[in-house]
C-alpha cells in the first residue's frame, strides 16, 4: 500500500461549535492529494479561476485514524486533462484548507473556508481564489505558504518569505508577504530581523521547508523535519518582522549519513504541532540497529513513541529548551496511541500524523 501524505484539519470550527453540534468530527486526517468528482455534498463550495473556469471542492469526513478526502470539479475538464502534479493541499490551519490546481500550465491558489464567508450566509462554506502579488514575486512559486486564522476564523491570513541578495551587508535579506482577507490584497513588510546564532545560521542556509505551522495567533514556522523550524514573527506589526530559527532536539532519531542526506523520508518518523502555546515535536522509533541515536543514546530496542515538548511559543528562541517524554509501545499496540494530547495514528502504509 502506498504511503498517504496528510494534514490535519478542525471542521468543526465551521460552525464555532463543538464536534457533537456541529456534526463533524473535532478534527480530521486529510490527504493532501485531491480525487476529480462530480459528486456534492454539504461541505461543497464553489468559485472561478482567474480565467473564468468553474471550480468546485467538496470534503469526504471521516473520525480519525481513518483518512478524509476532498475531491475537486471542474466542469468541462476530464481527469487525465488535469496536469501533473494533481489538485494538492498546500496548507491547512483551523477552518481553512489552502490548496492548489494546476490548469494548461498555470497555478491556481484557492482558500477553502467551512466557516464561509462572514459577510455571506453564516455557516456554510465557501471558497476563494488566492491573486498572485502584484509586480509577481519569485518566491510565490514557490508555494511555501502559511496560513493563520484571524478573527476567530472569520477571516486569514497567507503568508510567504521572499528573499534577495544584499551585495552591500554581503547577506541576504528576508522580507515577508501577506495577504489579508479582510483587505483583499497582498501587503509587503520591511526587512526582517534575523536572530540568529552561528549553529543556527548553519541550520537556516540548509532549511528546506516540509510544512508549515501556526503559533499563537501572528506568528508562523516553517518546518524542515531534519532540521528545525525557521520562526516568522510580529507578521501584523508595522515594525520590522523577526525571523528566529528553533533547531530540533539533539536526541532525535537520526536518519541521516554523515553528509546529512535522509535514508528515509522523514515524514515516516516524526512531525511537529502547535498547540496550547507549545511546539510538540514527536517521533516514532522502530527497532533498527542501523538507527543510531543522534546523540549516543545508543540503539533502542522494540517501538517507542518520543515527544518533545519546546517552552512556550511566546518566549524567546535564545531560552526555548526541548523537554522529552518517551514512551514504550508494545507491539500489539491498537491503531491510535494516545500521547498527552497529541494522537499518533499507527496504521499500515500511512506516515504518523498528528492532530491537538
Amino acid at each position: 500500500m502506498a504511503a498517504i501524505s496528510t494534514v490535519s484539519v478542525r471542521p468543526s470550527t465551521a460552525s464555532g461549535s463543538t464536534s457533537a453540534r456541529s456534526g463533524y468530527p473535532d478534527w480530521v486526517l486529510l490527504t493532501k492529494t485531491a480525487r476529480i468528482s462530480g459528486e456534492r455534498n454539504a461541505t461543497t463550495a464553489a468559485c472561478r479561476t482567474r480565467d473564468g473556469q468553474p471550480v468546485a471542492v467538496s470534503f469526504w469526513l471521516a473520525d480519525p485514524p481513518n483518512v478524509s478526502r476532498f475531491s475537486i470539479h471542474c466542469p468541462g475538464i476530464e481527469e487525465e486533462d488535469f496536469a501533473d502534479p494533481p489538485p494538492f493541499v498546500i496548507a491547512a490551519e483551523g477552518a481553512f484548507v489552502l490548496f492548489c490546481i494546476t490548469l494548461d500550465g498555470s497555478d491556481h491558489h484557492f482558500v477553502y473556508s467551512a466557516r464561509g464567508n462572514p459577510t455571506g450566509k453564516k455557516n456554510k462554506p465557501s471558497l476563494h481564489i488566492l491573486p498572485d502579488p502584484k509586480p509577481t514575486v519569485e518566491a510565490f512559486e514557490s508555494q511555501q505558504f502559511g496560513i493563520l486564522p484571524l478573527g476567530g476564523n472569520e477571516h486569514y491570513a497567507v503568508a510567504f518569505l521572499d528573499h534577495r541578495w544584499d551585495s552591500r551587508g554581503n547577506a541576504w535579506v528576508y522580507r515577508a508577504y501577506v495577504f489579508s482577507s479582510e483587505t483583499k490584497a497582498w501587503k509587503r513588510s520591511r526587512d526582517a530581523l534575523l536572530r540568529l546564532s552561528e549553529s543556527d545560521r548553519l541550520l537556516f542556509d540548509r532549511h528546506a521547508s516540509s510544512k508549515q505551522i501556526t503559533v499563537g495567533a501572528s506568528s508562523l514556522g516553517w518546518v524542515d523535519l531534519l532540521r528545525g523550524i525557521i520562526l516568522l514573527s510580529n507578521i501584523f506589526d508595522d515594525e520590522r518582522p523577526v525571523i528566529t530559527y528553533i533547531p530540533l532536539p539533539a536526541e532525535k532519531v537520526c536518519i541521516t549519513d554523515k553528509h546529512g542526506y535522509p535514508h528515509y523520508a522523514p515524514e515516516y518518523f516524526c512531525d511537529v504541532v502547535c498547540c496550547d502555546d507549545l511546539i510538540k515535536f514527536v517521533e516514532v522509533e522502530f527497532e533498527d540497529p542501523g538507527l543510531p541515536r543522534c546523540s549516543g543514546l545508543g540503539t533502542n530496542h522494540g517501538r517507542y513513541v518520543s515527544l518533545f515538548i519546546s517552552s512556550p511559543a511566546g518566549r524567546s528562541t535564545a531560552n526555548r529548551v526541548w523537554l522529552i517524554k518517551s514512551f514504550d509501545i508494545p507491539i500489539n499496540c491498537s491503531n491510535l496511541c494516545s500521547v498527552d494530547h497529541l494522537q499518533v495514528s499507527h496504521r499500515y502504509g500511512m506516515s504518523p500524523c498528528l492532530g491537538a
